[in-house]
């Protein structure tokens, strides 16, 4: 598979997985403060590299306060952007120079930070699955084989 269409794969699932994340939270009474706090965070962490890969300031925190219909609308905002980047083999090659919040440089491709945003993602829905677990009958499996076997 051609890395654009692993790209466009990967941010599919991306896309599904916290589609699915935010169903499983529909179904508590009450959400965890954690649970919510990590999706606010996946839901800025794209906008964050969205801006970098742009060239222009972030207007989000990284670890804002934000309700999961807030966090949904903007995971469809962002995926529009990141499957167009997925889908361009040159911009995917494109060097990315950005400083952390930490104040610290470096510079990757387009292709490492839409595999990283990927990643991140899956990382933190594993954790809020962990916290919503106990909540529901049943969370839902954000898994990527998952979401394969899902097509």
């Amino acid at each position: 598979m051609s890395s654009p269409n692993l790209l466009n794969t990967m941010l599919t699932h991306e896309y599904w997985g916290n589609l699915r994340v935010i169903e499983t939270m529909q179904q508590c009474d009450e959400v965890p403060e954690r649970a919510r706090f990590l999706l606010g965070h996946m839901a800025a962490s794209q906008h964050v590299w969205i801006s970098r890969i742009q060239g222009v300031p972030f207007t989000m925190e990284v670890f804002p306060d934000m309700q999961p219909e807030a966090c949904r609308q903007l995971f469809e905002q962002h995926h529009h952007q990141l499957m167009q980047w997925a889908n361009d083999e040159q911009q995917l090659q494109t060097m990315v120079s950005y400083t952390t919040t930490t104040g610290k440089s470096f510079s990757n491709t387009v292709e490492g930070l839409l595999t990283h945003i990927c990643l991140h993602s899956q990382y933190h829905r594993g954790q809020i699955n962990q916290l919503l677990k106990p909540l529901v009958d049943r969370v839902l499996d954000v898994d990527y084989i998952q979401y394969l076997r899902s097509l």
